[in-house]
């Protein structure tokens, strides 16, 4: 390895060290498992340059061929992909928590005819201004294109913004409780971006001339995470099984119960003759 790389190693050490301290000290209970996430990430990201090495010294007391060696880097880099993805899945699973944690503006009441009206009325005023002039419009007509987005012709971007703007001044503590978790989240998944970036750097799959993964890249990533994927597959097979074998189970005890309410009430009425 030059000592270009050695440098980029360094410094990528100094930030997912400084990441995981400023999500640590976020001192939320979502922050604490993402702080933990990155921990991993950091474990994983100090252990590359401690790959090469010993199995090239392997290579030359046991006098193995260059096949030999690139089969074994190749296991060793591939069961770090592995890893990662395990890692990955982790921090998706905890960004979809995180995301069901975000407060919502109350849904729209339709049944007060007027009410609507007026919604429509302004989300239509709404489509009509001018994309620069949006910041004047009133919040009462930022609120009925939110009702409405699509008729108020307001991008995602806009509804976003607003939105958590609306939930910020109803409910500040909460909003920024949210936005903690989502901040540490985020921060997860940057350092496994760049975590994987080095590995891929390690590994010999960075082009020298474009600085991006080259064409042999994919294939490999694909096949390092061949057994992740054939055991997430497994898992929701069998989840589908599982949940199938339930809903048959809930069915057999509702016959089954609808046939006792059935008999007791034969019974009833034999008894009432």
């Amino acid at each position: 390895m030059t000592d270009e790389p050695k440098q980029v190693i360094r410094s990528l050490s100094r930030l997912l060290e400084e990441q995981h301290t400023r999500v640590a000290a976020l001192d939320t209970a979502a922050s604490k498992q993402v702080a933990a996430l990155i921990k991993h990430a950091m474990v994983i990201h100090d252990s590359l340059k401690g790959v090469r090495e010993p199995i090239g010294k392997r290579a030359e007391s046991e006098q193995r061929n260059a096949q030999w060696l690139e089969a074994q880097l190749n296991s060793a880099f591939g069961g770090l992909v592995q890893e990662m993805g395990r890692l990955r899945l982790d921090i998706g699973k905890l960004s979809s928590a995180v995301k069901s944690t975000k407060p919502t503006l109350p849904a729209f009441d339709r049944s007060d005819l007027l009410s609507t009206m007026e919604t429509v009325a302004l989300a239509q005023r709404v489509a009509n201004v001018d994309p620069t002039k949006l910041h004047t419009l009133s919040p009462a007509e930022k609120l009925a294109a939110l009702r409405v987005p699509a008729l108020a012709n307001i991008s995602d971007a806009v509804a976003e913004e607003w939105t958590n703007k609306f939930i910020r001044d109803a409910d500040p503590q909460r909003m920024e409780a949210y936005e903690k978790d989502a901040d540490a989240v985020q921060a997860a998944e940057d350092v496994l971006t760049m975590v994987k970036r080095e590995l891929q750097r390690e590994a010999g799959f960075i082009d020298q001339k474009t600085g991006l993964p080259n064409a042999f890249w994919h294939d490999f990533e694909r096949d390092s995470l061949a057994p992740l994927n054939a055991e997430i597959e497994s898992q929701r097979v069998e989840h589908e099984h599982k949940t199938a074998m339930d809903s048959v189970a809930a069915a057999r005890t509702a016959l089954r119960e609808a046939e006792e309410r059935e008999h007791r009430a034969v019974i009833k009425r034999l008894k009432s003759i």
